[in-house]
């Protein structure tokens, strides 16, 4: 099977030289892709089949399904590569990110530049810049959420997640607890199985969830949990998040429950 290209390290700083240089971002208004030109590596990826089809402009979800299926078996370091993630955004989806972005000869300079710098570059890879990443971070999502043992349903959490894209680029993605497996899928299960519960307030709901989780992390070892814990926290605080704005909401003075035995296996 044909190798994923991806850009070296040296290829990844020229392509940023070359934007940050005077009228570096009218190379980005073009048709066809410019950075072919720049040095690329081959890599141990296996290269996916006609992903420009495969990804949606007008559908987030759609488009990170795409991205995890495509790259499946993507290890840690590989998702978090600025050359494998600089090298789709200018090369393999340029036509996709210039019709999910689009930019224009007439927009302000400082805005249209703003735009590239912030969804055509990974800066140094870190949890919160690889969330917000237009590809990486729906990549990142779609890992942490899906659920195997589903079945056919195996994107169900993944659709809850992606119901607000706040929710994973500046919520979840900015805890701690998003680098949680067992978290993510207790509380997205949760949420699956309540979902009349998130119908309002969704934004303040979920920021309350988070708030109360992370702090909790200074009285428990929340990586040790399993994904009832999450659950059966969610519906004991239930009265507090189900109205983030009201009395009952004490996030800075939560007490922390008593972790469950998690010694038998």
């Amino acid at each position: 099977m044909a190798k994923q290209f991806i850009f070296s390290k040296a290829a990844v700083d020229e392509i940023e030289a070359s934007f940050n240089a005077q009228g570096g971002d009218a190379a980005y208004l073009s048709v066809v892709p410019f950075a072919t030109a720049f040095k690329t590596l081959e890599s141990p990826i296996d290269a996916p089949l006609q992903l420009p089809s495969r990804v949606n402009p007008d559908s987030d979800i759609d488009t990170a399904i795409a991205l995890f299926e495509a790259y499946p078996r993507l290890n840690p370091l590989e998702a978090s590569s600025r050359g494998f993630w600089t090298y789709l955004t200018h090369v393999d989806l340029w036509d996709y990110m210039r019709k999910r972005f689009p930019l224009s000869a007439n927009m302000d300079v400082a805005a249209r530049r703003n735009k590239i710098k912030e969804k055509w570059f990974l800066g140094e890879p870190s949890q919160g810049s690889l969330m917000r990443h237009p590809l990486a971070g729906l990549w990142w999502g779609v890992k942490l959420s899906v659920d195997e043992s589903r079945g056919s349903g195996r994107y169900d959490l993944t659709r809850i997640l992606f119901r607000d894209l706040d929710f994973l680029t500046r919520t979840l993605g900015t805890y701690q607890l998003g680098r949680l497996p067992a978290a993510v899928r207790g509380i997205l299960g949760y949420m699956f199985n309540h979902q009349e519960d998130f119908k309002g307030q969704f934004e303040d709901k979920t920021r309350y969830i988070m708030k109360h989780f992370n702090s909790l992390g200074g009285a428990l070892h929340l990586g040790c949990l399993d994904e009832n814990f999450y659950a059966e926290e969610l519906n004991r605080i239930r009265d507090e998040w189900i109205n983030p704005n009201g009395k009952n909401s004490s996030v800075a003075q939560v007490a922390a429950p008593e972790a469950p035995d998690q010694t038998q296996v």
